[in-house]
């Protein structure tokens, strides 16, 4: 059933994000209690363009009875580093330490083109990632829609214990 309104919203959206596909601009830098860092997205014309996205997802969603128990905000971003939930390991490195990444504070960090979109499992794999399906947009004319932004990204140094 959720992939099937997965693949509801990805039909209904699919025109639109391969035309003009959703260019992400990523701004800042934030994190969830020291544990994951993430770069936040500028909230502009293009953020507003996910939040629609959002929004034919949900409703497909709901359409097929399906609802999120998460009650947290929702706070897209792209995820940079995070700490591994695994619970030996967990015990190494506790947060990631502001000091690491507080010279990249308020610095552009670059875009990010959306051409797919994911059902992910609530519960992670050994390493700590999630495994679900994709649905891959067929980015046509992407060159011609491109928009161009003053930088590209910035390397970001690797967050190692």
């Amino acid at each position: 059933m959720a992939l099937k309104a997965l693949r509801n919203s990805f039909e209904e959206a699919s025109k639109s994000m391969c035309e003009e596909p959703i260019q992400l601009a990523f701004t800042a830098l934030g994190h969830f209690n020291h544990q994951v860092l993430f770069g936040r997205i500028e909230m502009n014309e293009e953020f507003e363009r996910l939040l629609q996205f959002r929004e034919i997802v949900m409703r497909h969603f709901a359409a097929a009875r399906i609802y999120s128990a998460d009650n947290r905000p929702f706070v897209p971003h792209m995820t940079i580093a995070k700490i591994n939930f695994e619970r030996q390991k967990r015990d190494v490195i506790k947060e990631i330490d502001p000091n690491l990444y507080k010279q990249m504070e308020g610095k552009y960090l670059g875009f990010q083109t959306v051409s797919t979109i994911q059902l992910l499992t609530g519960v992670g794999n050994n390493e700590g990632y999630y495994a679900g399906d994709n649905l891959v947009f067929k980015l046509k004319d992407y060159q011609r829609h491109k928009r161009q932004y003053k930088n590209s990204m910035l390397p970001i140094r690797r967050l190692t214990s």
